[in-house]
């Protein structure tokens, strides 16, 4: 299995892709000026204490006070007992240290957790948990052993350690230095909280691509591969110094050419925005987000004669949820998912496609709650939402046009990527007014101004009349005409 990183950087915005074997696995998109709260600590105070909700409303010097579910604000054996009521955990006016699991949406404060942890490359820190783990996929019961004898060496009186998948036959000297990495976090942290009164950050979320390259697969990383010079030396320092394992595969792509187009990676990226998606037997996928829920239907295409119907359906039903799988991943699809596969009688054939979607979904298997088929024959699951999906990201709310900003920023890339090929020229650009209005104010003019300041020049933005929306065209060597 081969895992590599490639990240394209344009005005305004980055792109990232993990691709396992040459196909897309992951992907993520960040942002000027979008910024992300999760993994970030904070010392809070319970502003509300709501019983019907079983929660507490934190303010964490956020605009929406922050949600804390009873379940998520202790610690229990979730097989042998019930949690305690959040009247019995919490009153008004009460201090609390949490930190952020998802991000605030749709006007919504952002949920917490009081069960802390910090992520390191091969290890986890659980403050207040000093007890130590050993990822369970670690399945060599001598390195388990010698895993073991190492956090027993190194852990805290008032924290553990976990170590992940990937710490197998990680050296001890790795352990131990990430280890005194997390242990400072961790001593950093209490020592603001008594500086500090609520509600404050104590500990700052980490930056997304880095929180990306730490936490997104498991396995080794082959190649972390990137498109501009200042963007490299600043991951090469940050891995330096928390990670540096992965110097080695650390590369600067210096290629005049496209770094998606030479990676096969442009369709690909294409292919994951629209709501269509072919199967390899000629069926598809049809993939609706709406506000309520994300539906999936599947088609069959053209059924090959001389095989029975029940059969077929089957066949086309194993390979649709395999890539559903890899699409609600790669799609951060949330909250509740139907599918409507094609029509299965037998429950031994149901059984299989539960099987094989339990197989399908392995690495995002903490996220992912499989419902399985319901009464009316569809499949149900449910996905822990995790900030906003590629479409929201990317669309206009609940249409399947591209955003005003996601059309100036690619605008822009196309830009900059002319400047590349063909310096010197001046550049005018011709937009809906939807796109000039987005150019007038945010991270679309932010990131012109930047690219003006690279090319020593300025581009021009004018609405064309009778220009439709989403058309944007770009006309170069303006100076000439």
């Amino acid at each position: 299995m081969t895992l590599e990183v490639f990240i394209r950087t344009g005005p305004g915005e980055r792109r990232v892709s993990l691709t396992k074997n040459g196909k897309l696995n992951r992907v993520q998109i960040d942002r000027t000026g979008e910024k992300s709260a999760v993994d970030g600590i904070y010392f809070g105070r319970i502003t509300e204490v709501n019983r019907s909700l079983n929660a507490a409303f934190v303010d964490i010097g956020m605009d929406n006070a922050g949600f804390l579910a009873a379940v998520d604000a202790q610690s229990f054996d979730h097989s042998r007992e019930r949690p305690k009521p959040i009247g019995q955990l919490f009153s008004e006016g009460e201090t609390v240290l949490v930190q952020v699991t998802r991000d605030s949406l749709n006007g919504k404060g952002a949920k917490l957790t009081t069960n802390l942890s910090i992520s390191a490359f091969n290890l986890v820190l659980k403050p207040g948990r000093p007890e130590t783990s050993v990822s369970r996929q670690i399945e060599d019961q001598k390195e388990r052993d010698r895993l073991g004898r190492i956090l027993q060496k190194i852990s805290l009186f008032d924290a553990g350690f976990i170590a992940r998948t990937r710490a197998t036959f990680a050296s001890q000297k790795a352990l131990v230095r990430e280890a005194e990495m997390l242990g400072r976090d961790w001593n950093n942290i209490k020592s603001l909280k008594k500086l500090k009164r609520p509600p404050s950050i104590l500990l700052e979320p980490p930056v997304p691509l880095i929180s990306f390259l730490l936490n997104s697969y498991e396995g080794e990383l082959e190649q972390i591969r990137v498109d501009d010079r200042q963007l490299f030396a600043d991951i090469q320092r940050v891995l330096d110094r928390r990670v540096p394992e992965l110097l080695p595969v650390l590369e600067l792509h210096d290629s005049v050419e496209e770094i998606f187009a030479m990676h096969d990676l442009t369709d690909q990226w294409e292919q994951v925005i629209s709501n269509t998606v072919q199967l390899p037997s000629g069926g598809s996928l049809i993939i609706e987000e709406t506000a309520a829920m994300t539906a999936i239907d599947v088609n069959s295409g053209k059924q090959v004669h001389g095989i029975r119907p029940e059969e077929s359906n089957l066949a086309i039903n194993i390979e649709a949820v395999t890539e559903i799988a890899r699409q609600v991943t790669l799609r951060n699809l949330g909250g509740q998912i139907v599918v409507d596969l094609l029509y299965q009688k037998h429950r031994e054939k149901r059984t299989l496609i539960m099987k094989t979607f339990q197989e399908a979904i392995y690495e995002d298997r903490r996220n992912i709650n499989l419902i399985g088929f319901t009464r009316l024959g569809m499949f149900e699951l449910t996905r822990r939402r995790r900030g906003k999906s590629l479409n929201q990201k990317l669309f206009k709310p609940l249409e399947n046009l591209k955003s005003p900003l996601t059309l100036a920023l690619d605008a822009l890339y196309q830009v900059k990527r002319e400047m590349r090929i063909n310096p010197g020229k001046l550049f005018l650009i011709h937009t809906p007014p939807e796109v000039t209005e987005a150019f007038c104010s945010g991270p679309a003019l932010e990131a012109k101004l930047v690219l003006e300041k690279e090319m020593c020049g300025p581009i021009e933005v004018k609405t064309k009349s009778g220009q439709a929306f989403p058309e944007v065209s770009i006309i170069t060597d303006i100076g000439g005409h």
